[in-house]
């Protein structure tokens, strides 16, 4: 398909679309499955190693996702989505085949890097080509729809792969591997389209001092905005550890009733993505992300308040709802004024400092429990999460207002 043929309405009936959102949902299903289901039981209790091994082995995943996002994304700018999201897909299938059959701690640790520098592309690659290939008054939708695909195929994957778990981890392992080959073909199947479609002629590509001049100029613009990437994702990180046992220990739910609750609010905000997120082409990404960050603070620090279920259940959704309106809107505004050029760099580089934040918050939100209590980690984020809502409001951003304005 050549560049801009999407350029006339939403894509939903572009067989390229979905193939694109299922290539990501895809390596996000393998990367749920196995850094958060499989492995962590699978190292400690199949091949006897201890948890300092496993927790070696996921550091090493998302560390090499994270620092390798942004070059990576360099390359998407040079030499197209597809083509390396091709390239990439075998390695990200090969390095499950070596975290299924290695059994040294050193051959699992490299797997999981493997793992996670052939996904880094991923999502530079598309994410940058829906860009390229969508209207501008149509980012919020299509962003929302990019957040969908990947909380359900990482949500699955978490969540699937545990019965399967508990019959042998060899079908769970098989599993992965089933859907990252629908990924690969998916992938593929995407590059051939492409090659079909367009004619090969030969592209003039800026210089490397040329690229890293506008990549330095458009972070100088938005300079105000790189702190809070870092600390609106910092407040996610921060609950990470203390979800669980705040539910069991001050709530008194069970581990069933707390498996229910994420799954009611991660379905709410995988309903409302596309809806709220093409809502805010239409209005307002100032309104909604201000909304939204308001409605998440308020929620977390009513949620250390309530002692009955059913209202607990109430603010998780509403939680929910809140990130379905701050994802798309978020997204589309750091999306929107990206040099062609440089977009798959600044996507990695964003997202690698939007996990440094995530990477960060865990440690963090753990201190706050022992030091301070255990609804001082909900205090501190609702905090920030009501700066970002009073910043959003006031700070004058180009890009902020409607989608299609």
């Amino acid at each position: 398909m050549a560049q801009g043929e999407w350029k006339s309405g939403f894509p939903w009936l572009r067989p390229s679309f979905w193939a694109f959102l299922g290539t990501l949902a895809a390596v996000e299903f393998a990367r749920g499955a196995l850094f958060i289901s499989i492995l962590p039981t699978y190292i400690t209790t199949q091949l006897g190693y201890g948890v300092a091994v496993s927790g070696l082995v996921l550091s090493a995943h998302y560390l090499a996702d994270t620092l390798f996002k942004s070059p990576l994304g360099w390359l998407v700018d040079r030499y197209g989505g597809r083509r390396i999201l091709s390239l990439a897909l075998p390695w990200v299938l090969f390095s499950v085949f070596l975290l299924q059959s290695g059994h040294s701690p050193w051959l699992l640790v490299l797997a999981a890097g493997l793992y996670g520098l052939a996904a880094a592309p991923t999502w530079p690659s598309v994410v940058g080509t829906l860009i390229e290939l969508s209207p501008p008054e149509e980012r919020g939708g299509i962003m929302g729809a990019v957040n969908m695909a990947w909380l359900m195929g990482s949500g699955l994957g978490t969540i699937l792969v545990n019965f399967l778990i508990s019959s042998t981890f060899q079908r769970a392992f098989w599993a992965v591997e089933a859907v990252l080959a629908l990924g690969l073909l998916l992938a593929l199947g995407l590059r051939l389209r492409q090659r079909r479609s367009s004619r090969h002629h030969q592209v003039d590509h800026p210089s490397l001092r040329q690229q890293l001049d506008r990549i330095w100029k458009h972070l100088a613009s938005i300079r105000a905005l790189l702190p809070g990437m870092f600390v609106q994702t910092l407040s996610i990180g921060m609950l990470l550890p203390v979800l669980a046992p705040y539910a069991r220990l001050q709530l008194g739910l069970t581990q069933a009733h707390y498996a229910y609750l994420l799954l009611a609010g991660g379905g709410v905000t995988v309903l409302l993505l596309v809806p709220f997120g093409r809502l805010a082409d239409r209005w307002s990404y100032r309104g909604f992300l201000t909304l939204g960050f308001a409605l998440a603070a308020l929620s977390l620090l009513l949620l250390v308040d309530v002692e009955k279920v059913v209202w607990v259940y109430a603010l998780v959704c509403l939680l929910g709802a809140a990130y379905a309106m701050i994802l798309p809107s978020w997204n589309a505004v750091l999306t929107r004024t990206l040099p062609s050029t440089v977009r798959g760099t600044l996507i990695g580089f964003f997202m690698s400092v939007e996990g440094l934040g995530v990477a960060s918050g865990p440690v963090l939100g753990a201190k706050l429990w022992e030091i301070l209590g255990p609804q001082v980690p909900f205090h501190a984020s609702a905090a920030v999460l009501a700066v970002m809502a009073v910043f959003y409001l006031l700070y004058p951003l180009p890009g902020l207002g409607a989608g299609a304005s």
